[in-house]
């Protein structure tokens, strides 16, 4: 059935509050983040970004319990330190023990032009026997499904509004209390939406979103892609939020909940809406969970130049969200003195990177004056400024890249702390990733995926006459 445009209401953009309880469920169980770990007896230190969390000695015992496989309890002071652990990412979400009905969801796939993988994805929806909607956003001729699809509901937009319109309509038409919105370009073959689906059993939970692998292949940019894709948040689980170790996750595939919003996505962004709804949902209060064992793969781009064009066209979207989300869109943020290190040392300059280390590991000591143990505050400091050395080097790349290269030219010092940068940024990437590449030409295309990020995100910037996408956000003081 033909369907117009959704009339844009910047109220029903707006998120609903959050049940302010449950907290938790019942039987609720949590894990310890990988990276993080506990000082002194009393302070709980996060991963990527630092957060440090003091507890008593009755908490830090509690905490050990639910470690050893104990359940969260329902009082509550439990309550509150494990939301507390939660959301400083220091522990993260068990699986709920129940399953939720897949009657409860609805798929949504939005199609422009591209109904190659849809023969495969209504395979997969009948075996899980859930309600599907297609979206024809616009597509010349239109659509023709009912030689594969005769008892799907089909939504048309007689002209191409966009990703964002098209995932609203199918969103509004849904009439179960969850939608999955998948991509006619994934995979989900392996996908088992059964055991995604017990996520929906939390009360709290607004959005549940896979890993996003690249489509795996023999060319160069599919090998690439398959470990260290746009779309890839990683392997490890977390909560999703501006300022937490899961930024944002790709609308490719995302389970959200239908009363949590009345129009998830903002239609006047062309890219960049399923970053803007995590944070709308985030900043209201819900719980949004990144959980990497459900692996969905993404198909890779047909060619070098769509393949950097893909890059640059989502750094584009950056200036559109720092418009409207300020600094949770800053590209860089942590403190001067370690980033200034970093940079001289890169640089050559070694004396002043030495000087600014100092200054760096006196500051943290100040912060951290009620610790005793120098051990645990030497371990503290390499986790606050050692270690994110490569991948601060490779985010100054993937957000000044362009610049930086002009200063290339001209100068010798900008010249080495460039090839230095890329190097170690590239290196530490690949360390991370499953590694099916060899080093150079890992760190190689990985370069040319920063560097095309950057350049979107210059242009991005240029035509919104704002330098906000590209203002770091940096902190001058230790933190008392």
């Amino acid at each position: 059935m033909a369907q117009p445009a959704l009339s844009h209401d910047r109220k029903g953009l707006k998120p609903a509050a959050p049940p302010a309880e449950p907290l938790l469920p019942p039987g609720q169980r949590v894990t310890m983040a990988t990276g993080a770990s506990f000082h002194d007896g009393h302070l709980a230190i996060s991963p990527e970004p630092l957060r440090i969390a003091k507890l008593n000695a009755p908490s830090m015992a509690e905490v050990e319990q639910w470690l050893k496989g104990g359940s969260v309890g329902a009082s509550p002071q439990s309550q509150r330190l494990a939301v507390h652990l939660l959301r400083l990412g220091i522990v993260i979400d068990g699986p709920p023990s129940t399953q939720q009905h897949l009657s409860d969801i609805t798929v949504v796939i939005p199609v422009h032009n591209d109904d190659v993988g849809l023969p495969a994805l209504l395979n997969y929806c009948e075996r899980f026997q859930v309600s599907v909607i297609i979206v024809d956003d616009g597509s010349s001729p239109a659509l023709d499904v009912s030689r594969f699809a005769p008892r799907a509901n089909v939504i048309r937009h007689e002209q191409a509004l966009g990703p964002a319109a098209a995932r609203n309509s199918g969103f509004a038409a849904a009439a179960t209390p969850w939608v999955l919105f998948v991509d006619s370009d994934v995979d989900v073959q392996d996908f088992d939406l059964g055991q995604f689906s017990v996520w929906c059993e939390r009360d709290d939970v607004a959005l549940v979103a896979p890993r996003v692998k690249g489509h795996v292949g023999t060319s160069l940019r599919e090998r690439f892609d398959e470990c260290s894709g746009p779309l890839d948040l990683g392997r490890e689980p977390g909560r999703i939020g501006a300022r937490k170790s899961i930024p944002f996750v790709p609308s490719a595939v995302m389970l959200l909940r239908r009363n949590a919003v009345d129009i998830p996505f903002d239609e006047t962004l062309k890219i960049g809406e399923d970053v803007d709804l995590a944070w709308r949902l985030d900043e209201a209060g819900w719980t949004l969970l990144y959980r990497p064992e459900h692996v969905v793969a993404h198909r890779t781009r047909a060619r070098w130049s769509s393949w950097m064009l893909q890059r640059y066209r989502y750094a584009s979207s950056a200036a559109a969200l720092a418009t409207r989300h300020e600094e949770a869109a800053a590209p860089l943020r942590g403190s001067a003195v370690s980033i200034g290190a970093w940079v001289a040392l890169m640089s050559g300059s070694p004396i002043t990177a030495l000087s600014l280390f100092t200054s760096a590991k006196r500051r943290l000591e100040d912060s951290l004056e009620h610790l005793d143990d120098q051990a645990a505050t030497a371990r503290i400091f390499a986790k606050a400024v050692i270690e994110p050395g490569p991948r601060l080097a490779r985010q100054l790349i993937r957000t000044y890249g362009p610049g930086l290269l002009l200063g290339a030219l001209v100068s010798k010092r900008i010249r080495r702390f460039c090839m230095v940068a890329m190097m170690c940024g590239g290196l530490e990437r690949w360390w991370r990733s499953e590694r099916n590449l060899d080093p150079p030409r890992y760190v190689a295309i990985s370069t040319l995926d920063d560097l095309s990020y950057a350049i979107g995100l210059s242009a991005g910037a240029i035509q919104s006459r704002s330098l906000k996408a590209l203002t770091p956000r940096l902190t001058w003081r230790a933190k008392r």
